[in-house]
């Protein structure tokens, strides 16, 4: 009976390790299929259905096995071999587009953006290229100027062909008018619609504005580097909450919300309502959870880059 047993053991061995390998194939094989994205190519661009405020997961995104999809270079790159596509329709007249990589904790080390309006197979135009030259691991563009209604593609790939996962975030918006460097000439806030400040260089004519509040580190110290003022009329008593969310992942930005007492121009006499200085990185603003007025200088036990919410009317 043992001799028996000893001679039916292999065949049955060597049918579960033909089974096994069989499987390990397949599973490989599926692999391989899915690893090239499926917008490799203008034809194939992943639509956005709503850029009015679109944000994608970390690592939903890559350009890890994308091919050359035969357009060449944007006009700021350095090479391409690796690029994938995105569309939208555009729904307002500006656009801030934002590629996320190793800054977040994606891989995508380097990335370069292009914005282009036309065809896919035809005439198709850049309108705006950024790339990610210092390798920060993010860049943003920002274009205005668009057509509501029309199609814009925008086109994802890393210098030195360096291919790796990354974050998309498009918010399509109407810009307001240029904001300016001093109270008295910041721009007029229409609504409450969401908008992009493209960037912050110099801090105007009145460089101490700011003194007398968070946005002074020491007394006497010039409280304004690079500043802009945006200024609205409340239509009525009620809340007031609001975020400032940089363009890219690392970049530190201050506010103070002033009371203008005797109307719009009226910048001698404004009155500072809350200050938030703390360098701490992320967005920022007015929420309903804080309980602080202020934030100060240095990222402190405690300071969550936001202060209380402001109600009109309240003294």
């Amino acid at each position: 009976m043992k001799l028996i047993q000893t001679n039916i053991k292999p065949p049955k061995t060597r049918h579960f390790y033909q089974v096994t390998l069989w499987v390990l194939l397949l599973f490989i094989s599926v692999n391989l299929v899915q690893a090239q994205p499926i917008n490799d190519d203008c034809e194939q661009a992943v639509s956005i259905a709503d850029p009015t405020a679109y944000c994608s997961g970390r690592t939903e995104f890559t350009t890890v096995a994308a091919t050359d999809s035969g357009y060449g270079p944007s006009g700021c790159w350095d090479q391409v071999s690796n690029d994938v596509w995105f569309q939208f329709v555009a729904r307002a007249t500006g656009v801030n587009i934002v590629i996320n990589g190793r800054n977040i904790g994606s891989t995508l080390r380097s990335p370069q953006a292009s914005l282009y309006f036309g065809n896919c197979g035809g005439t198709i135009q850049e309108l705006e290229c950024q790339t990610d030259a210092v390798n920060s691991g993010g860049v943003s563009l920002v274009e205005n100027g668009l057509v509501i209604g029309a199609t814009y593609f925008i086109r994802v790939s890393g210098r030195g062909n360096v291919a790796g996962s990354f974050q998309l975030c498009v918010t399509n918006f109407n810009p307001p008018v240029t904001p300016g460097q001093d109270c008295r000439t910041g721009a007029i806030l229409c609504d409450k619609s969401a908008f992009v400040v493209q960037s912050l260089t110099g801090s105007g004519q009145l460089t101490n504005e700011g003194r007398g509040t968070c946005l002074e580190p020491n007394p006497g110290s010039q409280s304004e580097d690079q500043s802009t003022w945006l200024r609205w009329t409340a239509a009525n008593n009620g809340t007031l909450t609001f975020d400032i969310t940089p363009l890219k992942n690392g970049d530190d930005i201050d506010f103070a919300l002033y009371e203008l007492p005797g109307g719009i121009d009226d910048c001698q006499n404004k009155r500072v309502l809350r200050c938030n200085a703390t360098s701490c990185d992320g967005p920022t603003g007015l929420n309903l959870t804080s309980q602080d007025i202020t934030e100060d200088f240095n990222c402190e036990p405690g300071e969550d880059r936001y202060v209380s919410i402001y109600r009109y009317g309240s003294r």
